[in-house]
């Protein structure tokens, strides 16, 4: 595990969490080419990074790093994902987080174990797909129907007016 001792290190980037035996065999580049590493506490591993600031733009070249990271771990592992820009004040903080939520963590780990991920993207040929939709649907419907009696919604050719 390659860790990072940077000095002007203000915080550390969390990639995701995994099992304590989480495995980073080649040297991975994090954000602003930062090594990655594990923090281990207990039967939970934080994949960190250290970085200089408290906040991450989204920009192109680090978006990429941190997906980057993460489409390396989910090669071999089950991970949980951190959303991008997640930084902590510390080590120590982030193994206060694992300690504290041990439990919780451990458990959806063994839940997403053994899961694939998979983009779906539908294209819709329909003039106006909420009305395509309510037609489908006598549930949705029922919903927008109560809804209008509440005075809580428009019909969508009313919402324009």
């Amino acid at each position: 595990m390659a860790r990072s001792h940077s000095k002007a290190a203000q915080g550390v980037y969390l990639y995701a969490v995994s099992k304590a035996s989480v495995r980073i065999d080649e040297p991975l580049a994090g954000i602003a080419g930062g090594s990655v590493y594990a923090l281990v506490e207990g039967d939970l591993a934080a994949i960190l990074s250290d970085v200089d600031q408290q906040k991450i733009r989204p920009e192109r070249r680090n978006i990429a790093a941190h997906q980057d990271v993460l489409r390396r771990l989910m090669a071999t592992d089950t991970v949980l994902p951190m959303a991008f820009g997640t930084v902590a004040e510390s080590r120590k903080a982030v193994s206060k987080m694992l300690k504290t939520y041990q439990s919780r963590l451990v458990k959806q780990l063994r839940e997403l174990g053994g899961k694939v991920e998979m983009g779906l993207r539908v294209a819709l040929d329909a003039p106006d797909t909420y009305e395509y939709l309510i037609a489908q649907s006598p549930e949705i419907l029922a919903l927008r129907d109560q809804m209008a009696l509440r005075g809580g919604g428009a019909h969508s050719g009313e919402r324009d007016r």
